[in-house]
């Protein structure tokens, strides 16, 4: 067995479920399974993982300690791709393929397209027309919000092309969302500008964030707990900065 080959690949395999925005303790989890599958020589397993960093080191019955970190600088929320790599690691442990055959399924579900961009520009729209009625928005406020929805997409991958960090994104995302639900106020067009501005928010809000957090400190993982719920402050700071100086101008 080439151990240096091997803890490269199952490394990937958890860069790619941290990267895709699985819990910590998943990681952990599916990383051991996938090692366990080929522990005939390996005596211990070691995996860590927060949020930004995985660490997986091994030591063979030689004694012999192999050991690979990996930083996750960017992280997004694609659950089917977490979903394939979790069946990809229940296949490698119960049937054992080459290295070479987990590779090539790593790159075919990388390969994986997303929706397509016009799809996730009607979901925004929808989403945010949605969270504006709920909020006690009349008709006019949701066809405003549909349109500002659209825009927050459309900004926010504009912004990616420039790799602008998300904070900087959200921040820009708020302020556009307070600046245009006020003014289409101001002008008529809409009739509760705070029912159109919170359910756009909506779409800024880090809840899923927020959620794993709380889980990884039910599953004792405090660092990464701590780690994505300082984020999901930093989000909402980002939120009420940008709307603050939306709010601010029409003073």
């Amino acid at each position: 067995m080439n151990y240096d080959q091997l803890l490269i690949t199952v490394t990937e395999i958890g860069f790619q479920l941290l990267k895709n925005g699985a819990e910590t303790y998943r990681v952990e989890d599916s990383v051991t399974y996938v090692l366990k599958a080929y522990s005939e020589n390996i005596k211990d397993i070691n995996v860590f993982a927060i949020p930004t960093c995985l660490i997986v080191s091994i030591t063979t019955t030689n004694n012999i300690t192999y050991s690979k970190t990996k930083r996750v600088l960017n992280r997004l929320q694609n659950i089917d791709r977490i979903v394939q790599i979790n069946s990809l690691c229940r296949y490698i442990s119960k049937n054992k393929p080459s290295i070479e055959y987990i590779n090539a399924k790593l790159e075919d579900i990388g390969n994986l397209k997303r929706y397509p961009y016009s799809f996730e520009l009607i979901a925004n729209s929808m989403a945010a027309c949605a969270f504006t009625f709920f909020y006690g928005g009349a008709l006019n406020d949701a066809i405003i919000a549909v349109f500002i929805g659209a825009l927050i997409k459309v900004t926010t991958s504009w912004m990616k092309k420039f790799k602008m960090n998300s904070f900087t994104t959200i921040t820009i995302n708020s302020f556009s969302i307070a600046f245009l639900a006020i003014l289409s106020y101001h002008v008529h067009l809409a009739s509760h500008y705070d029912s159109i501005i919170i359910g756009c928010f909506m779409l800024l809000v880090p809840g899923v964030a927020i959620t794993n957090a709380a889980r990884d400190f039910i599953a004792g993982d405090l660092l990464s707990g701590t780690i994505r719920l300082s984020e999901a402050f930093l989000v909402a700071t980002s939120i009420a900065l940008g709307s603050g100086i939306a709010l601010s101008i029409f003073r």
